[in-house]
């Protein structure tokens, strides 16, 4: 693999994540998290009440939202159908998440909005937002199958 290639893989892994809080499912069963994406990217890093919707996948249990940047995120609301998923609303600080049981596939709503501080506002490297959602994943045991696909590219065997 040339370094034009992996540089194309690694857009497209890394374009779609953003500095807005993120969703990722949860399993009873050992399954690896996965992650389901951002929340409110729509409000800009501005306190203005926003939609967003997730779908949560066979086999998962629960959804967490969780906060991984210098940002404060507000939860009004998390619904899965008429059944309401969140009891009152709440914020959520860097390093901080909630999780709320799912009771099967389906779709969920989220509303709320995240805000972050003036002196963060400026744009980060895609690729650095994009290693905070990777290790999170890997801190909930998700392999990373493009590390491994690239390994193995290489000749080399994953660890």
């Amino acid at each position: 693999m040339n370094t034009t290639s992996l540089g194309k893989r690694f857009n497209t892994l890394c374009a779609p994540i953003g500095s807005c809080p993120h969703a990722f499912a949860l399993s009873n069963d050992g399954k690896p998290a996965r992650y389901l994406g951002e929340l409110f990217s729509a409000c800009g890093g501005e306190e203005r009440l926003v939609r967003s919707t997730v779908r949560m996948p066979e086999g998962y249990t629960a959804v967490r939202v969780a906060e991984l940047e210098n940002e404060e995120t507000v939860l009004k609301g998390c619904s899965f159908g008429a059944r309401q998923l969140l009891a009152r609303p709440m914020s959520l600080r860097r390093g901080e998440h909630v999780d709320m049981r799912v009771p099967a596939p389906g779709l969920i709503e989220l509303t709320g909005w995240y805000t972050t501080p003036a002196r963060d506002r400026s744009a980060r490297a895609i690729w650095e937002r994009n290693s905070l959602v990777t290790e999170y994943l890997f801190t909930l045991g998700q392999r990373r199958p493009w590390a491994t696909q690239i390994l193995h590219e290489q000749g080399r065997d994953p660890v």
